[in-house]
């Protein structure tokens, strides 16, 4: 697997080479790095950035403030390496626009994370739950998940970036969901009982009113012979 460098999984870390984290001066350059490397497939104009990030700014003001922070992302993303050799810039900028350069698509984790889930939606079979080769892929994509998607972060006055950051959060927290049902579904079919107790489980820690989650543990409890833990 190619080494996650953006990672948004979490509170967002931003890693060099061989794992030491870079400091990142604002939530808000977290912030519009997270959105501009997740949101990767279209350039993004400037007055939607503005827009996003600084509404409660004077169009001069904002207009500065958005240049003073991807001048600072774009050098941060100059501390970014691999094998020892700097890799494409970090983002493509011009007057109109700013994107990701596609060179990072690949090292963000949550791009990852969806790629794998793609895999085993394209994938031919009749259910993924019944599909030995996607258990390996969803195995992947769910190590890729140790917290929810920019935890703890919040920009208060920018309510287009709030709404935007919400959706993101109830999208992967739904196919994370999905993604662990599938998969404890497929060990308790083959008997493989303490690893469906686990992805049972795991749905709980991130749902804890899944129901559907609490009847799969009480099957596997019972076919472990703990009727009473079961009941």
């Amino acid at each position: 697997m190619i080494p996650t460098q953006l990672r948004f999984f979490g509170p967002g870390l931003i890693e060099a080479q061989h794992g030491q984290p870079i400091p990142i001066r604002s939530r808000k350059q977290l912030a519009l790095l997270a959105y501009l490397a997740t949101e990767y497939q279209i350039a993004h104009p400037r007055e939607t950035l503005l827009a996003l990030f600084w509404p409660e700014e004077t169009m001069a003001d904002a207009q500065n403030n958005l240049r003073v922070t991807l001048s600072r992302l774009r050098a941060l993303g100059g501390k970014l390496v691999s094998g020892g050799a700097p890799l494409a810039e970090l983002l493509i900028v011009d007057r109109h626009s700013v994107q990701l350069h596609p060179a990072w698509i690949d090292r963000v984790d949550v791009n990852l994370f969806n790629q794998r889930l793609e895999r085993t939606r394209q994938h031919t079979h009749t259910l993924r739950s019944q599909c030995a080769n996607c258990q390996a892929v969803l195995l992947e994509a769910v190590q890729l998940l140790p917290a929810n998607f920019l935890a703890g972060l919040g920009l208060d006055g920018c309510p287009v970036f709030e709404e935007w950051l919400f959706m993101q959060r109830e999208r992967l927290h739904l196919l994370a969901l999905e993604a662990y049902r599938d998969l404890a579904l497929y060990a308790e079919a083959n008997n493989a009982l303490l690893a469906a107790r686990a992805f049972a489980q795991r749905q709980l820690e991130i749902d804890p009113l899944r129901e559907p989650a609490y009847r799969q543990q009480m099957r596997i409890l019972a076919k472990q012979g703990e009727r009473s833990l079961a009941l």
